[in-house]
């Protein structure tokens, strides 16, 4: 009895005390030889602390999938970045398809290795059964530590022992996929880690390590499929249900790096390998993603170290990091002009604004306020640690978020890229397509009477207009996306006139109109998208700003 007890002990410390990596799943695609993409991706999943990349391949022998996998990893040669096969047997059901592309990188410096194995993964079994593997692994130059995703298989989720017992002898670890988002549904509901636990309790106890699945959503909208897996904030939600596990796996996988058709990518995308029919939903520049990543790092270094949400912290000793995501459109739209009609799953969709805020240590007396179409609909106090929620209420329009100190001066800020619309454009339902973006801090610099352009932050107050004279005319050349205006004080304060749909922006909180818009003297004025201003002027005309409208812990440097 006493040496049971002990042994179980001993596996549960081996586990509890293992070494915690953190991969992200790359989708292979034809990247361009003549660009920096390979490098670009190395460098950025560095940056993040991921440990590697699972490298999916669906065609071992397609050219352009070879000299993309050759690119990354003489991208990655001399650095700490490695990789692993990841062998998409949905796409290529034959595993011995797969031999020469995994014997060729198998005792490369940059390829994963763990308790001296190297590392072999899958996305599906294809049908295919235990007796199917001892032969194709045999084949290899090398033995492997074999963590494929079988979780398709027959008794995975429903008598997880019975299905250890049938396969305990191939794997070495176990992987499961499908718990990382809730499932398809029109009902909403929350994304779980009971059955990762379970399962994890299983394989633990039979010697065998586990790799769990951390993302943002679903949403697929090509090749005659459309359907969604609930987003919202089942990244956050992810990150703080896995730390909180009683005994922490092995492995996480986060999916995905780059999967564009399937909307959970978190990197920069490289147009390259992408289809029109995907770039539609999923681009750099109206939905941009990246502005995970500093969450994700936090979570990382919380993984490592072992602590739950509440012990994550900002990289880097900042003041905080995050992000805010939505959808472009609302739940209501018809969609009436997508062929697909709505995606299924969607009646699960939320009209919310999402987001994540990560705090340090020493920041105190600090709010989260979400505003929508001009509308404050949410404000929260935040403490050290994961700060995330879903908003209700969002509306047409645009969507921002501000973290404002006791005092109410605005400390970091987003706004999206892309406003909310009532219903869905002319090609497609992008019903749940999220727009996302940094969180990003404040600043403010203008030099009146200045020869040269300068750059004004994210959510740069201009100036009181309290002291200028009426007859008085200040000219401000804004230039926005190759655009450009002027602002002239009158004796009703500060006219704008835009150029149609462009130009700056004027703070949620002063109610945008699309044309133009007016601020009383004595009003501030703020803008939500950076820009350049020249500035013509007698400096004496305006009054001079008060130190506020500069807060002295503006970490990120304004505008991005």
């Amino acid at each position: 009895m006493y040496r049971s007890i002990l042994c179980t002990l001993v596996a549960a410390l081996i586990h509890a005390s293992a070494a915690r990596d953190v991969f992200a799943h790359y989708m292979v695609q034809g990247l361009d030889g003549g660009t920096t993409h390979a490098a670009d991706d190395v460098k950025a999943a560095l940056a993040m602390g991921i440990t590697g990349f699972a490298l999916n391949v669906g065609d071992a022998s397609a050219l352009w999938a070879l000299d993309s996998i050759s690119q990354l990893f003489t991208a990655a040669s001399g650095t700490d970045l490695k990789f692993f096969f990841s062998m998409d047997l949905a796409q290529d059901k034959n595993a011995y398809n797969f031999t020469n592309l995994i014997n060729r990188y198998i005792s490369n410096a940059n390829y994963y290795t763990y308790k001296n194995l190297p590392f072999l993964s899958t996305f599906s079994a294809a049908g295919t059964g235990p007796e199917y593997w001892p032969d194709f692994l045999a084949k290899l130059e090398r033995d492997v530590y074999f963590v494929p995703d079988f979780d398709d298989g027959l008794d995975y989720y429903t008598n997880f022992d019975d299905w250890l017992g049938a396969w305990g002898g191939v794997v070495h670890g176990i992987f499961s996929w499908e718990t990382t988002w809730p499932s398809t549904s029109d009902t909403t509901s929350n994304v779980s880690t009971s059955q990762d636990d379970a399962i994890m309790t299983s394989a633990h106890k039979a010697g065998k390590s586990y790799m769990i699945g951390l993302s943002s959503l679903q949403y697929k909208h090509w090749s005659g499929n459309h359907w969604y897996r609930a987003g919202e904030v089942n990244l956050p939600e992810r990150m703080t249900q896995i730390l909180a596990l009683h005994t922490l796996p092995e492995f996480v996988e986060i999916l995905t790096w780059n999967d564009a058709g399937e909307s959970h990518y978190i990197s920069e995308l490289h147009n390259e390998g992408l289809t029109p029919e995907i770039l539609a939903y999923a681009n750099n520049a109206g939905f941009p993603h990246t502005g995970w990543q500093p969450l994700i790092t936090s979570f990382i270094t919380a993984f490592k170290n072992g602590v739950d949400a509440s012990g994550m912290r900002p990289p880097s000793g900042k003041a905080m990091i995050g992000s805010m995501w939505y959808r472009t459109i609302l739940t209501s739209a018809s969609c009436s002009s997508d062929s697909l009609g709505k995606p299924s799953g969607s009646g699960a969709a939320k009209d919310a604004v999402n987001w994540a805020i990560v705090v340090n240590d020493g920041v105190a007396g600090v709010k989260a306020q979400v505003w929508s179409d001009g509308e404050l609909i949410w404000k929260s106090s935040l403490s050290a640690g994961l700060n995330y929620f879903s908003t209700p209420g969002m509306r047409a329009g645009i969507q921002y978020i501000e973290v404002v100190d006791g005092e109410n001066k605005i400390l970091y800020s987003a706004q999206g890229a892309v406003d909310v619309q009532a219903e869905a454009g002319s090609v497609f339902c992008s019903n749940v397509t999220f727009c996302q973006r940094y969180l990003l801090s404040t600043q403010f610099s203008l030099q009146l009477g200045g020869s040269g352009p300068v750059l004004l932050g994210s959510t740069s107050r201009l100036w009181s207009l309290a002291s200028a004279k009426p007859a008085s005319v200040v000219t401000l050349r804004c230039r926005q996306l190759g655009h450009s205006y002027n602002r002239e004080p009158t004796s009703r304060g500060m006219q704008t006139e835009e150029p149609e749909s462009q130009g700056c922006v004027l703070h949620p909180r002063l109610r945008t109109v699309p044309h133009c818009s007016s601020v009383e003297p004595g009003s501030t004025a703020i803008f939500a998208r950076p820009f350049e201003v020249r500035a013509v002027a007698n400096p004496g005309l305006l009054e001079k700003l008060d130190s506020g409208m500069l807060p002295p812990h503006a970490l990120d440097g304004g505008s991005r």
